[in-house]
């Protein structure tokens, strides 16, 4: 663990509370999928994936992803660096309840298109520093978010880093190359395919399959079913060593969440530490699950459909019947 010195504000940001489903197409109801954007038939479409994935859900306390009014002191002071899936979420809920406004893909999500179309341009422009500055004014900047850690804004850490220069570095890392892989393999890299096709399509912004195709170009690796634990394993370790060679240890830690908060505290100079648990969630096993019920869903949905016609048919036949008797 590399622990800098010198000194850190913390910026107390709005905390709001709210439970969050699990995996990333069970977020809260962005405006852009309320009736007044979205055809009643979408809406069903996306209510539905939404009843069906809550059974595997986890909660936890939240950041709310509408817009703030920006102000002049809004300056971000933590920077997530790690990947997706090395405990960014914990990390989240962390920074949250020491005060931060973060951001993570649950932002990113919550925010809908909003958000998502700026990710696009930074994605079409292979994060040219044209998009990503204008990125930053405008989501991370703009809804006064002090604190950033998950995909994709970790993959702008050394932007980010350049842009804030007092800001401080945490990258997020698990146990092992091998143990990341798996659950990437697992989870995240088996969603981006699944949201591209209906129903659950209907539950994220229009502008979100490129931003997270970009994702994997940034990573410079293929995700399921063509990519390989082995070419998941190099890309983390190629990471880590960039992020290491990139900023100065005094402004680095590499945090994994088994390590709890102390660590943390002696980080970001906060005194005293929070004597509550760290926090865990977003689990492999639960994201995996929830995966796997989409990807059922995504299969079956049509053969289900097609199921309940054929027996509102038959009732509707049956009740037919009947009303032919009675009057017989």
């Amino acid at each position: 663990v590399s622990v800098s010195g010198g000194s850190s504000e913390v910026l107390q940001g709005r905390v709001h509370t709210r439970t969050l489903p699990q995996p990333y197409i069970a977020m809260t109801l962005p405006r852009t999928m309320t009736a007044e954007y979205m055809p009643r038939w979408r809406l069903v479409a996306w209510v539905t994936v939404l009843t069906l994935t809550t059974a595997l859900s986890v909660s936890g306390d939240g950041v709310a992803g509408g817009s703030t009014a920006p102000t002049s002191e809004t300056q971000i002071s933590v920077i997530g660096a790690g990947f997706g899936r090395t405990g960014t979420e914990s990390l989240r809920l962390a920074l949250t309840q020491l005060g931060h406004r973060t951001y993570h893909m649950f932002e990113h999500m919550d925010a809908g298109q909003r958000h998502s179309v700026h990710w696009r341009a930074v994605a079409r422009e292979e994060g040219s520093a044209k998009s990503v500055d204008t990125l930053i004014d405008a989501v991370l900047v703009g809804d006064n978010f002090t604190a950033t850690t998950d995909f994709p804004a970790s993959l702008i850490y050394a932007e980010l880093a350049a842009r804030f220069p007092a800001a401080k570095v945490i990258l997020s890392v698990r146990d092992s190359p091998e143990a990341w892989a798996k659950s990437v393999h697992r989870t995240i890299s088996r969603f981006g395919p699944l949201v591209r096709h209906a129903p659950a399509r209907y539950t994220v912004p229009e502008a979100f399959a490129e931003a997270e195709e970009w994702i994997w170009r940034r990573i410079g690796v293929e995700r399921a079913p063509n990519g390989t634990l082995l070419g998941l394993e190099a890309a983390y370790v190629k990471w880590i060593a960039q992020v290491k060679a990139t900023i100065p240890a005094n402004r680095l830690l590499i945090h994994n969440a088994k390590e709890g908060w102390a660590p943390l505290c002696t980080f970001l100079e906060l005194a005293p530490c929070p004597t509550t648990d760290y926090p865990r969630s977003n689990s492999g096993s639960t994201f995996g699950a929830a995966v796997d019920a989409l990807e059922v869903i995504t299969w079956t949905w049509p053969l289900a459909l097609v199921v309940v016609l054929l027996c509102i048919g038959a009732a509707a036949l049956r009740c037919r019947s009947t009303l032919k008797l009675k009057k017989s």
